[in-house]
């Protein structure tokens, strides 16, 4: 049975694509491969010189991408402080609109995302898309915890204030091995239920058979997220050491 905790996919994530066996189960009863939610040890070295290099927490997403954008833009913005949507929402479309970034079909990041169709059936505007997509770098439990990266990178993003009226914060330095719990005030019918090792690593090769269950604590529903930052040279505690 195909297990719902990306903890237990790790090793098989770590494989190149065409390499991955279909071991996550999809909500239509078929299986898929397991998507790599989180970053190589020298991926974490190199993220922190660029942190160095620019005196700021460097997005480890896809540049251009939405997810990249958010970060981005928190980081731009300022770490460690609340901004609220308003100011937020106009540096977004700022960030996504930089002529130096990629273009597809001769548009920017931003042209496409908000050109973007939506599903019929959420009917989400381009505004209810991003606080979603900010939601969702929350997540840290599951088979698809798409904040593991910024967990890695020592950070999370926080989500403060109400529904009508919230602020995000992206939370860097936070230390080594400390748990990451991203707050979601406006989220309150649905808190976290999984937290995750601040800084761990995952070290590269098939080590069958490791104890990983350092990594995620109170493992129950998951339904969880995160942020993420830069810290001190390369002391990152690994994930698959005993």
């Amino acid at each position: 049975m195909s297990s719902k905790f990306y903890v237990d996919h790790v090793i098989e994530a770590s494989k190149k694509i065409k390499a991955r066996q279909d071991t996550i189960l999809k909500k239509d009863g078929t299986m898929t491969k397991v998507r790599r939610h989180h970053m190589s040890h020298e991926d974490q070295l190199k993220f922190k010189e660029m942190a160095k290099d620019q005196g700021r927490f460097v997005s480890p997403y896809r540049i251009g991408g939405g997810y990249w954008g958010i970060v981005e833009t928190l980081s731009q913005l300022g770490e460690n402080q609340e901004h609220e949507f308003g100011a937020f929402w106009d540096k977004f479309i700022e960030v996504m609109s930089c002529d130096e970034l990629p273009k597809k079909h001769n548009q920017n990041p931003w042209q496409l995302f908000s050109s973007r169709p939506r599903r019929a059936e959420s009917g989400k505007s381009v505004i209810e898309k991003i606080h979603q997509n900010v939601r969702v770098l929350q997540r840290l439990g599951g088979t698809n915890p798409y904040g593991m990266k910024l967990a890695q990178l020592n950070a999370c993003i926080d989500v403060l204030g109400t529904v009508e009226k919230n602020r995000i914060r992206l939370r860097t330095a936070i230390p080594y091995g400390a748990e990451i719990v991203p707050l979601k005030e406006t989220s309150r019918a649905c808190p976290t239920t999984c937290s995750i090792i601040s800084g761990f690593s995952v070290p590269t090769g098939n080590e069958s058979g490791t104890s990983m269950s350092s990594m995620l604590k109170a493992v129950e529903t998951a339904i969880d997220e995160s942020t993420v930052e830069i810290q001190e040279d390369s002391k990152i505690p690994s994930i698959l050491s005993d």
